[in-house]
């Protein structure tokens, strides 16, 4: 059965974005739908039904930026796995995850 792997992302300067394509290579889901928060200024809400999602954020100063939390609100699922991805530079991730 093909599921659908949701690739959900906040990536100012590319990193993220990056990163979760290479997690979402090593799994099996053929049909992959991505939502880009970065340039988004509204994002509609949406109800993901099946599959997986990924989820990547950047870390700045152990925070995840605002204006991606205001983003990813409109997301809502019931029952779908979820790999979480913090990507932070010099300094702790501290309570981002």
């Amino acid at each position: 059965m093909d599921q659908k792997l949701h690739l959900i992302y906040f990536s100012p300067t590319g990193t993220t974005r990056k990163i979760i394509e290479a997690i979402a290579k090593g799994l099996t889901q053929q049909q992959i739908v991505r939502y880009d928060l970065t340039h988004t200024a509204a994002i509609t809400p949406r109800q993901l039904h099946d599959g997986v999602t990924i989820i990547g954020i950047p870390v700045y100063a152990g925070r995840v930026p605002e204006i991606c939390l205001e983003r990813i609100a409109g997301f809502t699922a019931t029952n779908l796995p979820v790999i979480l991805v913090a990507l932070y530079g010099n300094r702790e991730y501290e309570d981002t995850l």
